[in-house]
C-alpha cells in the first residue's frame, strides 16, 4: 500500500498546520499573569478603602464606576506588561467577524439561551437572586448625569471587554491550546459563574454561551460585542425600575 501523500494533499495540511494558532507560553507565565491580577484587585480596593478614611466618604459609594474603572485599567496595564498574553489575546479578537451575517443570528440565539436560562433559574428554582444587583454594581450610590455616565460605561463597555479579555481571551483559550476546549470551556465558564456571586448559575450559562460564541465565530469580538449590549439593556433595566 502507498502511504505517500499527493503534493495538494501535502500542501494542505502545512496550510492548516501554519494557520493553527500556537500557544508562545506555558503555565509559569499564564500563573504569574492570574496572580498579578488578584494582586491588583487586592491593591485597588485597599487604596480605595484608604481614601475613603482619608476622603472621610463611604467605602460602598467607590465600589461603583471607580472600581470598575480601575479594575479595567489594571487588566489593560497588565496586558502591557505581559507582552506574550497580549498578543495571544489580540490574536482572538478578529473584527471581521462582525461583518458576517450570520455571527449576528449566533449572538440572537446565545442571547436566547441566556434569557430562557436567566428565567428557569431565578424564577422556577429560584437558585439565583440578582435582587440586590443595583446594590452591588454601585448603582444606587450613583448620583447625575456625569456619574450615571461614567457607570454606563464601567459596565456597559469597559467591564464586558475585560471581562472578556480575562475569561474568554486567556482563561478560556490558554486550556483550549494547552489541553482542549471543552476543558477551557468548564473551567472559565465555572470561574466566571462562582465569581457573579448573586446569579452563579446564570452566569456559568452566560460563560458557556460566549465561548460557544467564539469557537463559532472564531473571534472575540462577538462575544465582546453580546456582552456589551447585555450589560447595557441591564443597566437600563436597572435605572428604570
Amino acid at each position: 500500500m502507498n502511504n505517500d501523500l499527493e503534493p495538494n494533499q501535502v500542501s494542505e495540511q502545512d496550510q492548516s498546520s501554519n494557520q493553527r494558532p500556537k500557544l508562545s507560553f506555558g503555565y509559569p507565565l499564564f500563573v504569574s499573569f492570574i496572580v498579578a491580577f488578584f494582586i491588583g484587585s487586592f491593591v485597588l480596593t485597599f487604596s480605595l478603602l484608604i481614601y475613603s478614611e482619608y476622603a472621610g466618604i463611604e467605602f460602598d459609594s467607590l465600589i461603583s464606576y471607580p472600581y470598575l474603572l480601575g479594575d479595567a485599567l489594571m487588566v489593560a496595564i497588565l496586558l502591557l506588561f505581559f507582552k506574550n498574553i497580549r498578543r495571544f489575546v489580540l490574536d482572538s479578537i478578529r473584527l471581521s467577524a462582525l461583518k458576517q451575517g450570520r455571527t449576528y443570528a449566533y449572538m440572537a440565539a446565545g442571547a436566547l439561551i441566556v434569557m430562557v436560562a436567566q428565567y428557569v433559574f431565578i424564577e422556577w428554582l429560584n437558585v439565583d437572586d440578582p435582587s440586590n444587583q443595583s446594590q452591588m454594581i454601585g448603582l444606587d450610590n450613583v448620583s447625575g448625569l456625569v456619574q450615571y455616565t461614567l457607570f454606563f460605561l464601567a459596565v456597559a463597555f469597559f467591564t464586558p471587554l475585560k471581562e472578556e479579555i480575562l475569561f474568554r481571551g486567556v482563561l478560556h483559550r490558554f486550556f483550549e491550546m494547552r489541553h482542549h476546549w471543552v476543558m477551557g470551556l468548564i473551567i472559565s465558564a465555572i470561574v466566571f459563574g462562582v465569581l457573579h456571586t448573586d446569579y452563579p448559575f446564570t452566569a456559568t450559562t452566560m460563560g458557556v454561551v460566549f465561548v460557544l460564541l467564539y469557537r463559532l465565530t472564531q473571534s472575540l469580538s462577538a462575544p465582546i460585542l453580546l456582552h456589551m449590549i447585555w450589560n447595557a439593556v441591564g443597566v437600563i433595566i436597572l435605572t428604570l425600575e
